[in-house]
This record gives C-alpha cells, structure tokens and sequence, in this order.
C-alpha cells in the first residue's frame, strides 16, 4: 500500500491560516499518539467516525491505566446517549470491572465539564478483568 499523508485524503481541507503550529501525521495511530501526549485533558464533541476512533482510543487508554487524564463527553442534544449505553452495558454484562462513568463524564452542561475538569484528581481504576 502507498503510504498516504492523512491530510492528503480528507477533501477540502485547509489548515487555518494563523495557527502557530502545525503537525501532519502518517497514520491515525501517530496522531492519537500526540492527541494523548500532548492534551491535559480530552473533550469529545460530537462527531463522526474519526471522532469515535479517537474517543476510544483515550478511553481505552484510561480503563488499561495507560493515562490518567479527565476525559468528557459533551453529549450535546443526547448525541452521545445511544454510545453510554454501550459503554454501560459493559459493567452491567460482566465484560469489564469498570463503571463508564469511572473513565468518562458525558454531560449536555458545559459548566459541569468545566467543573468536572477543574477539580479532577488522579483515580484509581479496578482491574478491568472480570
């Protein structure tokens, strides 16, 4: 396979003029990489499958104790709903230790994000294993 720049392939795209810095990546797995590494803390916005792949990656990272980040989900207009269920049903299937809600806020109130962020301290997750 012919090795593609990402932003080569996302059609009329164009990087905002006035940024003080850029990044190009060659694959998905080395940007999530410099997502996670260089953010303090994660907020997910609606989006589309890009959106959910980084989504996953920071919350997989955070129920494996590869981070210890606050990560928030604004579920704008119940966006998000449909997925917390899911993530729920984890817990609730015996398929993880780990409550969702332990890993991640989803809120439609962006005051309780930022409160969320602002007094977030280290946690200390159950061994995901069942």
């Amino acid at each position: 396979m012919d090795k593609v720049e990402l932003i080569s392939v996302t059609k009329g795209y164009e990087i905002y003029p006035h940024l003080t810095e850029t990044y190009t990546f060659d694959t998905l797995a080395e940007r999530k990489d410099k997502i996670i590494s260089y953010s303090d803390a994660v907020l997910v916005l609606p989006g589309g499958y890009g959106t959910i792949d980084e989504m996953l990656t920071v919350v997989s990272a955070k129920a494996n104790k590869l981070i210890d980040k606050p990560i928030a989900i604004y579920n704008y207009k119940g966006y998000f709903k449909t997925l917390e269920k899911f993530f729920n049903e984890l817990e609730e299937k015996k398929f993880s230790k780990i409550r969702f809600d332990e890993i991640a806020l989803v809120s439609e109130d962006l005051d309780k994000i930022l409160a969320y962020f602002r007094s977030y301290s280290s946690t200390t997750l159950a061994d995901k294993f069942i």
